[in-house]
């Protein structure tokens, strides 16, 4: 990982952390870089490729967990979504 020389101190809390972040977990992510170049080609070969495409078990699992609470507040709200068309509009 090539990282600048020049450190600020005053992003110590918030460059800084993910700096270190960066560098503890550089190498040790669990995807496998020729497996993902193998999904990209076939991603531009597809003749519908997908909108989204999580790729790696830990990228799916927090797309789901995204998409579980997009899907209760769409719920939660739906009468209020659902409520601002025009009247003599069909639902």
């Amino acid at each position: 990982m090539t990282r600048t020389s020049n450190v600020i101190d005053d992003y110590a809390d918030t460059v800084g952390a993910m700096r270190s972040f960066a560098i503890e977990v550089n190498k040790k992510q669990p995807g496998d870089p020729a497996k993902l170049a193998q999904a990209f080609i076939r991603l531009a070969n597809a003749e519908q490729p997908p909108v989204h495409l999580p790729l790696g078990n830990d990228t799916l699992s927090r797309y789901i967990e995204k998409t579980a609470k997009f899907q209760e507040e769409v719920e939660a709200w739906y009468t209020v979504i659902t409520g601002t068309d025009h009247d003599d509009v069909a639902q």
